[in-house]
């Protein structure tokens, strides 16, 4: 797991914080998501978990990214836990904007979209 960073914490009410940074890496590829989505999922699986994963500097995610993403959502769903996205930088908001995922993942620290120079 050389590019995660985990921090735990335990709650008032004994739920457990899992905040995971994802550090040397640009996108989320098929190529790097399987050498730690199943680490994340067996943290998210266990009831009343909140993980959260920083994707700063993350600028692209592809299909099977998008998949694995969904996964970690629905499997914190089934298990009463939740599941946010944080440090979601500009270009990255603008891709899951497009693929429309913003409704299904929690996003939390999302950095603001710049307008677009009008070109005439």
């Amino acid at each position: 797991m050389k590019h995660l960073q985990i921090h735990t914490r335990l709650d008032r009410q004994e739920a457990q914080s899992i905040e995971v940074s994802i550090n040397g890496l640009s996108s989320l590829t098929i190529q790097n998501t399987e050498s730690f989505v199943p680490m994340l999922l067996s943290l998210v699986a266990k009831p009343n978990t909140n993980l959260s994963l920083s994707v700063r500097n993350i600028r692209f995610i592809d299909s099977k990214g998008f998949d694995c993403l969904n996964l970690l959502s629905s499997v914190a769903e089934r298990s009463n836990s939740n599941f946010n996205l944080i440090d979601v930088e500009p270009n990255l908001m603008e891709l899951i904007n497009m693929v429309k995922q913003y409704s299904i993942w929690h996003l939390k620290h999302v950095y603001p979209i710049e307008p677009k120079p009008n070109v005439a």
